[in-house]
């Protein structure tokens, strides 16, 4: 997960074959637009459906860098529906809340909606 964390690049979703991380960079990208000519508050959050994990919500967060939206000002959402993973949120999120660069986003989102 840290790995992930440290990723910081400008790629443009036409780069990956894979069809999922197409459209997720191109949402991405419209968020940002979005933002540009409406404000924040146009679109500003970003829901990871089916979320089991951590490293999903790192991986997201790594996608806004590598498409060149360093501080991007979106909440990535976690969303647990299977019930398992809504046992093991809380453990989720102790791994989200204690790595560096996840509390660094939740600190600049905070410091944003003041």
């Amino acid at each position: 997960m840290d790995a992930v964390a440290q990723i910081h690049k400008h790629l443009k979703p036409d780069a990956f074959d894979d069809e999922m991380t197409k459209l997720t960079l191109e949402s991405i990208l419209a968020m940002r637009k979005i933002q540009q000519r409406n404000g924040e508050m146009g679109s500003n959050r970003y829901i990871i459906s089916n979320n089991d994990s951590a490293l999903h919500v790192m991986e997201t967060l790594a996608l806004f860098h590598l498409s060149g939206w360093e501080n991007p000002s979106v909440d990535i959402v976690p969303l647990f529906e299977a019930v398992e993973d809504l046992r093991r949120s809380h453990q989720i999120m102790e791994g989200l809340y204690s790595n560096p660069t996840y509390a660094e986003h939740l600190k600049n989102r905070a410091t944003s909606k003041r």
